[in-house]
């Protein structure tokens, strides 16, 4: 319901999403759910990034962790190459470790644009697959949509878009790409995922003659020039 002195403010409502009877569930309930509503989106996560997503504070977080720990209903991981515990939720714990010994193999095009979910869970952790800090764009840049690109679990990378309402093109005007991850193919299957969100808001993709790939000579999809 807003903020207040950067708190949170808590609104009682008949009927919230998922089918909760906000009435008849009592404030730490309330918080209990979405703590693990949080594991479950973004899980394995850490205590400060439940806090920062949720709107916590880093005590309020702690407090609500040591209580979902003693009901068993989270367990403490850690995560390779992170000094700081993670958490998951106890029921996707079997999941997980059954990917140890047979991890499959994905090979589809995510286009990730600022508010994706699997960005936003890991956007710590982003530099480490791009090689440099990601940052989100600044309207005073002149940048409306940048777009980091997924292929399997490779974030291989990104893109700055121009998505405006009363333009009829979807505009790709600077495309960077990570040399050793990408080839002819993945390009094309890039250009396609794009062109499949054009197509979904009704506009027609238009890739920049300046896109950048890290000097790789590659051609679009059709052989030709785009824009």
């Amino acid at each position: 319901m807003g903020r207040k002195n950067n708190r949170p403010l808590y609104h009682s409502t008949k009927k919230a999403p998922y089918k909760i009877d906000m009435e008849k569930i009592g404030e730490k309930e309330g918080e209990k759910w979405l703590f693990m509503k949080c594991l479950g989106i973004y899980g394995p996560f850490t205590l400060h990034d439940v806090a920062h997503w949720v709107g916590w504070t880093l005590t309020e977080t702690k407090q609500i962790s040591k209580i979902l720990l003693q009901e068993g209903k989270i367990v403490s991981v850690n995560v390779e190459d992170q000094p700081e515990h993670h958490y998951l939720r106890v029921k996707d714990l079997e999941f997980l470790n059954s990917l140890r010994n047979n991890l499959p193999e994905y090979s589809f095009i995510k286009i990730l644009f600022n508010d994706d979910a699997l960005l936003l869970g890991g956007y710590r952790r982003v530099k480490d697959f791009f090689g440099y800090q990601w940052r989100y764009p600044q309207f005073s840049e002149g940048i409306v949509w940048r777009a980091a690109i997924l292929h399997g679990r490779q974030l291989i990378g990104e893109a700055i878009a121009d998505i405006y309402t009363n333009d009829p093109f979807f505009k790709v005007r600077k495309l960077l790409l990570r040399k050793k991850l990408t080839n002819t193919k993945i390009l094309c299957e890039v250009e396609n995922e794009f062109n499949r969100h054009a197509i979904f808001q009704n506009k027609t993709l238009r890739m920049s003659n300046h896109s950048e790939r890290k000097n790789q000579s590659l051609m679009p999809c059709n052989g030709k020039p785009n824009g």
